[in-house]
């Protein structure tokens, strides 16, 4: 794909990196003998802008780079779920080079190559995640090669690119793109009478950062509060669970509800089991974030 054809290199917005500060939080220097430009690939995403090496005129891999929900602050526990979660999409993972290393600033990092065994003639796929941390917040920068580029190759510049990462002073993060979850972002509050004519209330806050909480009631007593990680895909809301009192088993910690319809002031979701819920927003919108 070359990128010096004048109509596509607008398209992609392509920006040389000399030093940057991502949306996402984290400020690199990148070292000098790395070609990499900051831009749109739209084979990887549309709207969100990557870190991308070229050799030449040729695209050797992208990073994306996304700051984590709170909560997320163990590396390995956060790798293994990721292994886990890939594993079942790929059906079927190989763990290959791990390591860990400190940056200049001070940051934690573990980075640990995943890949997907070739099959027929799908080669193998290969991810090398990064995953960052001041032991108050983490970040998580994922290296996707673009074929015949070596993973290894991948993993060792990868490395050198994010011994040189630090937190950005949040004055200068650049301001976020607007994303269609942002209408979702606020407190949300409902009720519904049972049989004996109880009344079972629910309210949970989403943020913007991709965390939740949410507090079940049943006749004025808390029954159920719980914390973790939301995400929007099309018209569904997927709830993770990080902590929830009473504990839940662990095939419960994941959720999905269908959006029915969503008003600035009401949404109606369908849980897995076919039940209609109304919700009545309490403060917050997509304005606010």
């Amino acid at each position: 794909m070359p990128r010096f054809f004048s109509v596509i290199a607008i398209l992609l917005m392509c920006v040389p990196v000399y030093a940057l500060d991502l949306p996402a939080g984290i400020s690199l220097d990148p070292p000098e003998n790395l070609d990499l430009s900051y831009q749109i690939v739209p084979s990887y995403d549309e709207e969100q802008e990557v870190i991308a090496r070229w050799n030449g005129e040729k695209l050797q891999y992208y990073v994306s780079v996304e700051k984590l929900p709170p909560g997320y602050l163990d590396a390995k526990s956060y790798l293994t779920g990721l292994a886990r979660d890939i594993g079942k999409a790929w059906s079927g993972i190989n763990l290959g080079k791990q390591s860990t290393y400190t940056t200049a600033s001070g940051l934690a990092v573990s980075v640990v190559e995943f890949s997907k065994p070739a099959k027929g003639d799908a080669p193998v796929t290969t991810l090398v995640v990064h995953f960052i941390t001041d032991g108050k917040s983490s970040f998580v920068a994922v290296a996707s090669p673009i074929a015949p580029t070596s993973s290894t190759v991948v993993f060792n510049e990868t490395v050198q690119l994010f011994q040189a990462a630090s937190i950005t002073d949040p004055r200068l993060v650049p301001a976020r793109k607007a994303k269609s979850e942002d209408e979702l972002v606020g407190i949300w509050s409902g009720e519904e009478s049972l049989a004996d004519g109880s009344k079972i209330s629910t309210i949970f806050e989403l943020k913007s950062d991709g965390s939740f909480a949410t507090t079940v009631t049943l006749a004025g007593k808390d029954i159920f509060a719980a914390t973790g990680v939301w995400s929007k895909e099309a018209s569904k809301i997927h709830w993770t669970y990080i902590n929830a009192s009473p504990e839940l088993p662990a095939d419960k910690r994941e959720d999905e509800d269908h959006i029915i319809s969503i008003t600035p002031t009401s949404i109606t979701l369908k849980s897995t089991t076919n039940k209609e819920h109304v919700f009545n927003r309490v403060t917050g919108n997509a304005n606010k974030g």
